[in-house]
Protein backbone atom coordinates (compact mmCIF):
# COMPACT_ATOMS: atom_id res chain seq x y z
CA UNK A 1 0.00 0.00 0.00
CA UNK A 2 1.43 3.35 -1.00
CA UNK A 3 0.84 6.44 1.06
CA UNK A 4 0.91 9.84 -0.59
CA UNK A 5 1.00 12.89 1.59
CA UNK A 6 0.66 16.26 -0.02
CA UNK A 7 1.00 19.15 2.33
CA UNK A 8 -0.54 22.46 1.52
CA UNK A 9 0.70 24.84 4.16
CA UNK A 10 -1.25 27.95 4.96
CA UNK A 11 0.27 29.35 8.11
CA UNK A 12 -1.90 31.88 9.85
CA UNK A 13 -1.02 33.33 13.19
CA UNK A 14 -3.43 35.16 15.39
CA UNK A 15 -3.62 35.92 19.04
CA UNK A 16 -5.22 33.25 21.14
CA UNK A 17 -8.58 34.60 22.20
CA UNK A 18 -10.41 33.25 25.20
CA UNK A 19 -13.87 33.73 23.67
CA UNK A 20 -15.31 33.82 20.17
CA UNK A 21 -16.95 37.17 21.01
CA UNK A 22 -13.49 38.70 21.32
CA UNK A 23 -12.72 37.71 17.73
CA UNK A 24 -16.01 39.14 16.47
CA UNK A 25 -15.35 42.38 18.34
CA UNK A 26 -12.30 42.99 16.16
CA UNK A 27 -14.50 43.15 13.07
CA UNK A 28 -17.28 45.41 14.23
CA UNK A 29 -17.47 49.08 13.23
CA UNK A 30 -17.60 50.03 16.92
CA UNK A 31 -14.06 48.76 17.51
CA UNK A 32 -11.26 51.27 17.60
CA UNK A 33 -7.81 50.64 16.17
CA UNK A 34 -6.54 50.29 19.74
CA UNK A 35 -8.52 47.00 19.99
CA UNK A 36 -6.29 45.43 17.34
CA UNK A 37 -2.90 44.14 18.43
CA UNK A 38 -0.15 44.15 15.81
CA UNK A 39 2.59 41.54 16.04
CA UNK A 40 6.23 42.28 15.26
CA UNK A 41 6.60 38.68 14.09
CA UNK A 42 4.12 35.83 13.67
CA UNK A 43 4.94 32.39 15.01
CA UNK A 44 6.93 30.36 12.50
CA UNK A 45 8.37 26.90 12.07
CA UNK A 46 12.19 26.88 12.30
CA UNK A 47 13.42 27.22 8.71
CA UNK A 48 10.06 28.37 7.32
CA UNK A 49 7.15 26.80 5.48
CA UNK A 50 9.23 24.69 3.08
CA UNK A 51 11.02 23.05 6.01
CA UNK A 52 7.64 22.46 7.70
CA UNK A 53 6.37 20.75 4.52
CA UNK A 54 9.48 18.56 4.44
CA UNK A 55 9.13 17.74 8.14
CA UNK A 56 5.53 16.61 7.66
CA UNK A 57 6.43 14.58 4.58
CA UNK A 58 9.32 12.87 6.40
CA UNK A 59 7.68 12.26 9.77
CA UNK A 60 3.92 11.88 9.26
CA UNK A 61 3.06 8.20 9.58
CA UNK A 62 -0.38 6.69 9.12
CA UNK A 63 -1.37 4.31 11.89
CA UNK A 64 -2.86 0.99 10.75
CA UNK A 65 -6.27 2.22 11.91
CA UNK A 66 -5.91 5.42 9.88
CA UNK A 67 -4.68 3.49 6.84
CA UNK A 68 -7.71 1.18 6.98
CA UNK A 69 -10.07 4.18 6.69
CA UNK A 70 -8.42 5.22 3.37
CA UNK A 71 -8.90 8.94 4.12
CA UNK A 72 -8.39 11.31 1.19
CA UNK A 73 -8.88 15.00 1.82
CA UNK A 74 -7.79 18.11 3.62
CA UNK A 75 -7.22 18.31 7.35
CA UNK A 76 -6.99 21.75 8.96
CA UNK A 77 -4.74 21.72 12.01
CA UNK A 78 -4.75 24.50 14.63
CA UNK A 79 -1.88 24.58 17.12
CA UNK A 80 -1.40 26.83 20.12
CA UNK A 81 2.21 28.02 20.26
CA UNK A 82 3.36 29.07 23.75
CA UNK A 83 5.70 31.98 24.40
CA UNK A 84 8.49 29.37 24.63
CA UNK A 85 7.70 28.14 21.09
CA UNK A 86 6.38 24.82 22.36
CA UNK A 87 3.18 23.42 20.80
CA UNK A 88 0.94 23.17 23.87
CA UNK A 89 -2.39 22.23 22.27
CA UNK A 90 -3.79 21.29 18.89
CA UNK A 91 -7.06 20.56 17.13
CA UNK A 92 -7.52 18.85 13.78
CA UNK A 93 -10.67 19.59 11.77
CA UNK A 94 -12.03 17.44 8.99
CA UNK A 95 -13.74 14.08 8.64
CA UNK A 96 -11.01 12.22 10.48
CA UNK A 97 -10.93 8.95 12.36
CA UNK A 98 -9.47 8.38 15.79
CA UNK A 99 -6.47 6.69 14.12
CA UNK A 100 -5.78 9.68 11.89
CA UNK A 101 -6.15 12.07 14.81
CA UNK A 102 -3.65 9.94 16.72
CA UNK A 103 -1.19 10.06 13.79
CA UNK A 104 -1.45 13.86 13.68
CA UNK A 105 -0.91 14.03 17.46
CA UNK A 106 2.21 11.88 17.18
CA UNK A 107 3.58 14.19 14.49
CA UNK A 108 2.98 17.24 16.66
CA UNK A 109 4.65 15.58 19.67
CA UNK A 110 7.95 15.22 17.79
CA UNK A 111 7.75 18.67 16.21
CA UNK A 112 10.54 21.05 17.23
CA UNK A 113 9.71 24.26 19.07
CA UNK A 114 8.51 27.07 16.83
CA UNK A 115 9.79 30.63 16.83
CA UNK A 116 7.10 32.33 18.93
CA UNK A 117 5.21 35.38 17.78
CA UNK A 118 6.54 38.69 19.07
CA UNK A 119 4.56 41.72 20.14
CA UNK A 120 6.60 44.80 21.03
CA UNK A 121 9.64 42.53 21.22
CA UNK A 122 7.98 40.20 23.76
CA UNK A 123 7.01 36.59 22.95
CA UNK A 124 3.24 36.22 22.59
CA UNK A 125 1.12 33.04 22.76
CA UNK A 126 -0.62 32.50 19.42
CA UNK A 127 -2.51 29.95 17.38
CA UNK A 128 -1.25 28.85 13.98
CA UNK A 129 -3.21 27.05 11.28
CA UNK A 130 -2.05 24.83 8.47
CA UNK A 131 -3.72 22.49 6.01
CA UNK A 132 -2.58 18.93 5.28
CA UNK A 133 -3.84 17.41 2.04
CA UNK A 134 -3.75 13.65 2.64
CA UNK A 135 -4.19 10.75 0.28
CA UNK A 136 -3.77 7.01 0.82
CA UNK A 137 -3.45 4.83 -2.27
CA UNK A 138 -3.51 1.12 -1.95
Amino acid sequence: MKTIITCTIFICSFFYLEAQDDLLALHTPKSSSSDIEIMDRTASFPGGNQVLKAFIKDYFKYSEEARSVQYDGKITVFMKIATSGEVVAYRANGAISHGLSKSIGELIQIMPHWKPALENGTPKETVVKFVMDLSVEG
